[in-house]
């Protein structure tokens, strides 16, 4: 289940050790330290992806040691890369010591001891993925830990697009579609990580996966770019109508589905945020990469069962109720 967590909504003198908890549910037990004292801050969020964890993380300054794991603990299974969107996380795995900063990632291995300072105003995405699914793709980790990779890179770009996207979606994912997205985000873990190695793309899951992963990125890139015909966005992934086709079939969809559906949920994202309440319907739509308003309109209702209009009622009259409301979250708040 996905959750989020917020020292601010802990009474000030419990907020560190109500964080420990936290941590240890979101990531793995570990020996924090923090030289904030009563003013730390941190927030967690938290949405399991299948059998992989991708969260986001902001904090001011704090410290984890993670000791070598004592003979009769279990290890856990797990990797850890971390995406950096601010500030700068100083790693040291392997005898390797580096500052990973905005715009690096770097992969981290629980069966070996770590350590991992943040200083203040750190943020980054964490992708906990299975240790033995992600060395099938990229072999052994020891060469890959405590190193900076770079997100600039076309493999990095890719990875962290993906992430940041499958993070930021709103709604909760649909159980049959989460085991692909889970190989996926490990996929784009391992093409950063392999920086274009051909020995990672053999290992990847699929034959297709790169071209599928390719071919999505593109989907997602055309949606602020006004109207994009299907033939341009197979374009952008670099491959043929025909091909897109058949690997979206595989998902049980096609690029022209696959591509109004993106818009709508665009759409819907739009109408229901406060800050956009000025904007017109029909600008909304033809922002999304609609060709028309009543295109649109008929779409919406058929996919959502009620108007564009009615949809942002609703969500103003939602959003006013829950200010309305004092906060009564819980420390550790499940989200729907």
């Amino acid at each position: 289940m996905s959750y989020s967590f917020k020292t601010s909504d802990v009474p000030l003198p419990d907020r560190f050790d109500y964080f420990q908890v936290a941590a240890a549910e979101s990531y793995i037990r570990c020996e924090l330290s923090t030289p904030a004292g009563r003013d730390f801050f941190a927030e967690i969020d938290l949405k399991p992806i299948d059998d992989l964890k991708l969260s986001f993380i902001q904090t001011n300054s704090l410290h984890a040691d993670i000791p070598r794991p004592k003979r009769e603990t279990s290890v856990p299974d797990i990797a850890f890369l971390m995406f950096v969107t601010h500030g700068c996380a100083n790693i040291t795995q392997d005898g390797r010591e580096v500052a990973t900063r905005a715009g690096e990632m770097c992969l981290l291995d629980t069966a070996r001891p770590y350590s991992v300072g943040q200083p203040q105003g750190a943020k980054q995405y964490v992708l906990e993925m299975p240790r033995l699914e992600l060395e099938s793709r990229i072999g052994s980790l020891h060469h890959v830990t405590g190193r900076r990779f770079s997100a600039g890179s076309t493999e990095g770009v890719l990875a962290a697009g993906y992430l940041s996207k499958l993070f930021a979606n709103p709604h909760p994912l649909n159980a049959d579609a989460a085991p692909s997205l889970a190989r996926q985000a490990l996929d784009v873990a391992a093409l950063a990580l392999g920086n274009g190695s051909t020995d990672v793309v053999k290992r990847l899951s699929s034959p297709a996966a790169i071209t599928r992963l390719r071919l999505h990125h593109a989907i997602d890139s055309s949606l602020g770019e006004g109207h994009v015909s299907c033939e341009d966005v197979a374009s952008m992934a670099g491959i043929s109508m025909r091909y897109a086709n058949l690997l979206l079939a595989q998902e049980g969809t096609s690029l022209e589905r696959l591509l109004i559906q993106k818009r709508l949920e665009r759409c819907r994202d739009m109408l229901a945020d406060p800050q956009l309440q000025h904007h017109l319907i029909g600008d909304i739509a033809l922002a999304a990469g609609f060709g028309s308003a009543s295109h649109f309109a008929r779409s919406f209702k058929e996919t959502f069962g009620i108007t564009a209009r009615e949809f942002r009622n609703e969500a103003g009259h939602l959003g006013a109720l829950h200010d309305g409301l004092p906060n009564l979250r819980q420390y550790l708040a499940p989200e729907a």
